[in-house]
């Protein structure tokens, strides 16, 4: 019996070496995360026996899988602070979260039922129930990230990439800590792991490893805002400190912006490390230059994206809705005309149920909505939903039964372009 468990252990191993490295795959934005965990239960039989055990132990396995789709959208830090709400409202239940899963391995350890699962967490909508509590809301007025970076040691015959042609799966430290430094100020990083998607998926071909035109194009299809690409490499120096030999890293990387189609900033970063042995010394010296890297090129895509997007003054398509709802927008209209960072109100559509309006706003559709819910209102509040780079929807909520009171005039004014 002990010998059948250990061969279960090592095929559970086996596929683990196989599968575990997240992957972001499925959908054109890149918007499934791939990974696999394990979970386990008592077996109890007065409590449904080995098959409840299981169903018990594959839900565990579930959540665990959201719990790395979390860790791949903001960093630990930001986990930590909000770790309450996390265990109480997200891993509580994940049936919305989990797109597909499939059982890839199970035992039966005594009195525990444990398995192997592989899932497909639904990113989409894990940000969206985030955002709708504001545990990422900051990410909202943030850039979404596409890292292309190649990496190369001594060992390396060629460079490593997971795009283009003859890609070959890597786990690249320069992007690890370029991903963690820019998920510290809140971004949004593609892809969670640097092994996937198929750029043949989405019809790109890359002419070479570093043609910024694909990388623009593919940015675009996985719905990025910028594409941060470069090179890394490491190689050791003619430097020794006794026993240990000096290894240096180079990384060069430019941010692209995919609207613009134009690159936005660049940083060149080198760094050392000293190990007596060349792999450690190699990896410690990218990592190191990684790092120096994710804080300069972080600092300079937010300041392009502050100055160039939020401050940048555009027209904001606004879906107004509720019961009766045009008093409220009336009024509504009256507190957005004394905001300064809007500029103009034009009607679209006005019906009796809803109305479409441009908002002329410095910033985009997130930040708009930021400012609203900051707003209060004696007689109604405001939900804002679907936001997205220029267009949000209002809907009215009345505080009471009682609609606020308008004049004739101002139910006039509201069919004007202001």
């Amino acid at each position: 019996m002990i010998q059948d468990y250990k061969a279960v252990l090592v095929l559970v191993t086996t596929v683990f070496l196989f599968l575990a490295p997240p992957a972001v795959q499925g959908g054109e934005n890149g918007n499934i995360f791939e990974t696999v965990a394990t979970g386990k239960h008592m077996i109890d039989k007065d409590q449904g026996g080995v098959p409840a055990a299981k169903k018990a132990a594959v839900e565990k396995a579930l959540s665990a899988s959201v719990e790395k789709a979390l860790l791949n959208l903001f960093s630990g830090k930001i986990f930590a602070s909000n770790l309450e709400f996390i265990y109480s409202k997200v891993l509580t239940d994940v049936s919305d979260y989990v797109a597909s899963y499939k059982v890839l391995a199970e035992v039966e350890k005594r009195d525990r039922c444990i398995v192997a699962v592989d899932t497909g967490i639904d990113l989409a909508a894990l940000r969206s129930f985030l955002n709708r509590y504001e545990i990422i809301g900051s990410q909202k007025n943030k850039p979404s990230v596409l890292l292309l970076i190649s990496e190369k040691t001594k060992e390396d015959l060629l460079p490593r990439y997971w795009w283009g042609k003859n890609p070959m799966p890597y786990n690249s430290k320069v992007s690890e800590a370029v991903s963690e430094a820019m998920k510290e100020k809140g971004f949004i990083v593609l892809p969670a792991s640097f092994s996937s998607p198929d750029t043949k998926d989405h019809d790109i071909e890359f002419s070479s490893i570093h043609d910024t035109d694909a990388a623009i194009k593919l940015g675009r299809k996985m719905d990025a805002d910028i594409v941060v690409m470069g090179r890394a490499e490491s190689q050791p120096s003619a430097n020794r400190v006794g026993a240990e030999q000096t290894y240096e890293a180079k990384v060069d990387v430019e941010a692209l912006s995919t609207a613009e189609n134009k690159t936005v900033a660049s940083t060149r970063v080198k760094a050392t490390s000293r190990s007596k042995e060349g792999t450690e010394g190699s990896i410690a010296a990218l990592s190191r230059a990684g790092e120096l890297t994710g804080q300069k090129i972080t600092g300079k895509i937010e300041d392009h994206w502050n100055d160039n997007v939020l401050k940048k003054q555009q027209a904001i398509e606004a879906k107004i809705e509720g019961n009766d709802y045009l008093s409220s927008f009336i009024l509504l209209r009256k507190v957005l005309k004394k905001m300064p960072e809007i500029k103009g109100i034009q009607t679209r559509e006005l019906g009796t149920q809803e109305a479409v309006v441009d908002i002329l706003f410095e910033g985009n559709a997130a930040r708009l909505a930021d400012a609203l819910v900051l707003k209060t209102f004696d007689s109604f509040g405001i939900e804002i939903d679907d936001v997205k780079d220029r267009s949000l929807t209002i809907r009215f909520v009345p505080k009471d039964e009682n609609q606020p009171a308008v004049d004739e005039d101002e139910v006039k004014g509201a069919y004007i372009t202001e």
